[in-house]
């Protein structure tokens, strides 16, 4: 009987540490369970994170190109404002040159009525060439008057 009891409390110590055993190894394999699902969420968190590092790298690139962009075109508004007051310019200058050639013209044509107006005594010297020589010095000439009893 002695023996029966025995195997009775063996058995039954046999099946507590058998179900302790069970419980722990269920345990642990429910941790190793969520572990790997923290490892596969690292995982893609990893990926996340080098996917943010790309985003991050691409938006200072961009924003330095939006930056040279935005100097560069600053640069051609400055160039265009002084093409445009050049070309005021020109355009002023070309207005006045042709409003002085349209004056020299009129003077040519008064120059040629005069000429056909004034009898013609001599071959004269076109007025172009008269105007273009040096004027000749004045000399000053002493004129004695003789002083006389009346």
């Amino acid at each position: 009987m002695n023996d029966i009891k025995f195997l009775q409390k063996y058995n039954n110590v046999l099946m507590e540490n058998f179900d302790a055993v069970l419980k722990q190894n269920m345990m642990f394999q429910t941790r190793i369970s969520i572990l790997e699902e923290e490892v596969s969420k690292l995982d893609d968190i990893e990926k996340l994170k080098h996917q943010i590092n790309i985003l991050i790298q691409d938006n200072t690139d961009l924003r330095n190109k939006i930056t040279s962009n935005q100097h560069e075109a600053d640069n051609k508004l400055k160039e265009s404002a002084e093409l445009h007051r050049l070309q005021s310019a020109l355009n002023k200058q070309a207005k006045e040159l042709s409003a002085l050639q349209e004056i020299d013209k009129k003077q040519k044509e008064k120059i040629k009525a005069l000429e056909k107006l004034t009898p013609k005594v001599k071959k004269q010297t076109p007025i172009e060439e008269v105007l273009s020589k040096e004027p000749e010095p004045v000399v000053e000439a002493k004129v004695e008057i003789p002083a006389g009893t009346f």
